[in-house]
């Protein structure tokens, strides 16, 4: 490329740098006399299809029209020529000479806090001004910001990674999620960007120049407990300002600042103060609350604080007695029931016949559980129940792993190669981003839910569409059960409802004490799992009176929102996919577990086989991967390599041998996971897909996107 001229006068003399979509170039125009330098962004598709090419040429688009709008403001670079050229885009901008904020932080000493305050005064201005025109930056860090060498003015750049803010609809999905490690808020993190990322994002990086932290290391300056940030003794700066810069930071959104301008302002009252005699008695940040993160759950914990009926349980006590399963279980067994049950006499033959790895036994041993769990199951106490469900579980993963740990799970019928996707409806009545997809039972019925807060159903005979409700505010994760009675939806008000999707009735609400990001329902509609920062919590009883028994955590301190989570079939095995590429297995009849860092990037995603022992991931890293859930590892098949642009949504067809992924291009794909070929796929969308349903029968597959389009297919 260097060497190069393109559009006849543009020489590229220099490779600046290089990213997922394209690269950066110094450039010189031939065209003008004193030939001045100019920086050259590239665009490539990242494959040669056409829905590649719309998707690139839609960034493309987005990128040249923010600057164009923004270009005004003296500290953000000029846009001075864009234009396609053998399939490929360029954009021109103004070149900034200077070092980034990168560079200067690599080889000078520590910020003093009146550098930090002088730095965040400049940024501000310019996030000030870019949030008025309804535009969120998202991707702010010392990469992203020059000291232009003539005047030490600072600029900000990089506007690739944008977010339109809509003034009409609620705000939909963003097509990318943005993970710029050290720097992302958890609701970025989630795909629903604010305007106050950017003040987390700023706030971020100016501790890290305070501190001197790695990017790497910043989420480990948080205290665990409190989320906050943990100020080494050698930090000399005010208790004032490290007020100003926690409340920038909070991983609450709804508890960090809410605009630039009243960052600007405390900081201006802090400077004030500064000047003053008595600063220590006279300055408190605004609406700063001593305790406002201690009210911020605490990540391994979930306590309800809301039921929409009258409980006397302690949430608290609950949690305390439940913290290790097993213990709990083992503990409260009600020793009476447990005799007349026999489980005592099936826990011994259970041992024997392991000794003797009788397999006919074993066998028969779960299918004896099986009968007792649902003779019985109206008179097990809880403890009692999760005993019952343990030892079939137990019984169940010695006998898979044993005979078939790395054997591919038998499907129930084998299905044929689809040989294509027909489209068979589209509808287009939701405005915002498709969170969910699911069909009846018996196929007929279509339901839908978007991000605004809409619960359709669809007959896909008549066309006649039924609104369950609308949330009170955005949604952010919902999961129905699998036998399609119970619907539960996450909202922004950190609350879950809990509908009976037979009686269109909500039966409950749980408050929860920070935000969930993901849902997954037994397949009874009985027990929900809710993934939070890093951790996930373990509801019983949901549809009459929830109660939480069990939290888990990801990982130590990550502070990352869990995007995907799943309960099999035989709820004991639970799965959570983080935002960091994180995935952890747990078999809750064991009590063992299994932490894998395989995808690269967010965890999007996830879906189990009809038989609840395979599990399918989808990442951002274009790969779907494939787990061994009762083996706790990844199974032997390979990586499906998705070439979609980053999996957004998976889903696996109940027949068995299909799973679908969606992507950022707004294409859908079929593989066969047994033999990872592709056997079909199909292009009605032009944005990204963010939700996928098969029917009962595996015949036909719901397709949904970010701009609120369905698609419904028919295979053939």
């Amino acid at each position: 490329m260097l060497g190069r001229i393109i559009q006849t006068h543009y020489k590229i003399i220099q490779l600046l740098g290089s990213g997922s979509f394209g690269q950066t170039y110094l450039a010189k125009n031939l065209q003008l006399v004193d030939e001045p330098v100019c920086v050259i962004k590239q665009l490539k598709p990242q494959n040669n299809d056409s829905a590649s090419f719309k998707v690139a040429k839609a960034l493309f688009d987005r990128e040249a029209e923010t600057l164009r709008q923004v270009e005004s403001y003296q500290q953000i670079p000029r846009i001075l020529d864009y234009f396609e050229e053998a399939h490929e885009f360029y954009l021109v901008q103004e070149y900034i000479e200077g070092k980034t904020l990168r560079e200067e932080l690599q080889h000078q000493k520590l910020w003093s806090e009146n550098e930090a305050i002088l730095f965040l005064q400049d940024v501000l201005q310019i996030l000030e001004f870019i949030h008025n025109q309804n535009i969120i930056h998202r991707d702010i860090k010392p990469e992203n910001i020059i000291r232009r060498t003539q005047d030490q003015k600072l600029f900000l750049i990089d506007f690739g990674a944008v977010k339109q803010i809509s003034r009409v609809t609620p705000e939909q999905s963003s097509p990318t999620i943005v993970h710029s490690q050290g720097y992302s808020p958890p609701e970025q993190l989630a795909g629903i960007p604010e305007p106050n990322s950017d003040i987390y994002a700023l706030g971020m990086t100016c501790i890290q120049a305070l501190t001197g932290a790695r990017s790497d290391s910043l989420i480990k300056l948080r205290n665990t407990k409190t989320q906050k940030i943990s100020w080494s003794e050698d930090i000399q700066i005010s208790h004032k300002f490290k007020l100003i810069l926690d409340k920038m930071v909070c991983l609450d959104c709804r508890q960090r600042y809410p605009n630039a301008g009243s960052v600007m302002q405390d900081l201006r009252s802090l400077s004030q103060d500064c000047v003053a005699s008595d600063v220590t008695h006279k300055y408190t940040p605004t609406e700063i609350v001593k305790n406002e993160l201690e009210q911020f759950a605490n990540p391994q914990l979930y306590t309800p604080t809301e039921v929409s009926h009258s409980t006397n349980s302690n949430s608290d006590a609950d949690w305390e007695e439940c913290q290790d399963l097993e213990h709990s279980v083992s503990k409260n067994a009600n020793t009476q029931i447990k005799q007349k049950l026999s489980f005592s006499q099936l826990s011994l033959e259970l041992n024997q016949c392991l000794d003797g790895q009788d397999a006919s036994k074993l066998e028969e041993i779960i299918d004896a559980t099986k009968k007792i769990l649902s003779k019985k199951l109206i008179i097990l106490s809880s403890s009692l129940l999760l005993i019952g469900i343990g030892l079939l579980s137990f019984a169940t993963f010695i006998y898979q792993t044993r005979n078939s740990t790395d054997q591919l799970p038998q499907a129930s019928a084998v299905e044929p190669p689809v040989a294509n996707l027909e489209k068979r409806h589209d509808f287009t009545d939701h405005t915002s981003a498709i969170k969910f997809l699911d069909f009846t039972a018996d196929g007929k019925t279509l339901i839908s839910v978007s991000e605004a807060g809409f619960v359709k159903f669809r007959d896909l005979q008549n066309q006649f569409v039924k609104t369950l409700t609308q949330t009170p505010s955005r949604i952010l994760a919902i999961s129905g059960s699998s036998n399609g009675e119970v619907l539960a939806i996450a909202t922004e008000n950190k609350s879950i409802e809990i509908w009976n999707l037979k009686t269109g009735k909500k039966m409950n609400r749980i408050a929860t004490k920070q935000l969930i990001w993901s849902l997954a329902l037994s397949s009874n509609g009985q027990i929900l799992a809710a993934g939070g920062l890093d951790s996930i919590g373990l509801w019983k009883g949901v549809q009459s009176k929830p109660t939480l028994f069990s939290g888990y955590q990801l990982s130590q301190g990550s502070f990352e929102p869990v995007r995907a989570i799943a309960l099999n079939s035989a709820t004991d095995v639970l799965v959570g996919g983080s935002t960091a590429g994180t995935l952890k297995i747990s078999n809750l009849a064991t009590s063992q577990s299994q932490t894998f860092h395989k995808h690269s990037k967010v965890i999007t995603s996830s879906a189990i086989d009809a038989n609840g022992a395979l599990l399918f991931t989808a990442s951002e890293d274009d790969t779907i991967r494939l787990w061994n859930l009762y083996a706790l590892k990844e199974h032997t098949l390979p990586v499906i390599q998705t070439d979609l642009g980053g999996v957004k949504a998976v889903a696996s067809s109940p027949n068995g041998r299909i799973v679908a992924g969606g992507g950022a291009y707004g294409l859908v794909k079929l593989w066969d996971w047994h033999t990872g070929q592709l056997v079909a796929s199909a292009s009605n969308h032009t944005t990204e897909i963010t939700a996928l349903a098969f029917s009962p029968d595996g015949r036909m597959l719901a397709t949904g996107d970010r701009d609120g389009k369905i698609v419904v297919y028919a295979s053939r």
